[in-house]
C-alpha cells in the first residue's frame, strides 16, 4: 500500500502476508499487527508515524527504528527519529472528529 496524506490502520498479525505502507516515496512502515497512524501530507515538513498498540518498524534513508506503543517516529530529511514525548492525543484527534489546535490556556 502507498500513502500520501493521513490514515489510521488496525492490522491483524499474519506472518504469511506482511503489511507494509510506502509513505510518500520517502519511508516505509512494516506492520507487525497493530494500531497506528501515519501523517504524510506533502505540504508539511515531516512524516510522522504514531504507534497506539502492537509494533511497527519505520525505515527511511537506510535506517530502521522499531516503535513501542505510545511512541512516534518523525522523518524530516533522512532517517527516522523517535520523538521523546509525542502528543498521541494530537496525532489521533482527527480520527475522533476533534479539532486540535495545540494551544494551552
Amino acid at each position: 500500500m502507498e500513502l500520501t496524506g493521513e490514515a489510521f490502520f488496525e492490522v491483524r498479525p499474519d506472518a504469511a502476508k506482511p503489511f507494509k505502507v510506502a509513505v510518500d516515496g520517502k519511508a516505509e512502515v512494516a506492520v507487525l499487527g497493530t494500531e497506528f497512524n501515519i501523517n504524510a501530507y506533502t505540504d508539511e515538513p515531516a512524516i510522522r508515524a504514531t504507534l497506539v498498540s502492537g509494533s511497527v518498524a519505520v525505515t527511511a534513508a537506510g535506517q530502521t527504528k522499531q516503535l513501542q506503543p505510545g511512541q512516534q517516529a518523525a522523518i524530516t530529511n533522512g532517517a527516522p527519529v523517535i520523538e521523546a514525548r509525542p502528543d498521541v492525543e494530537e496525532a489521533l484527534a482527527w480520527r475522533n472528529a476533534v479539532f486540535y489546535f495545540g494551544m494551552q490556556m
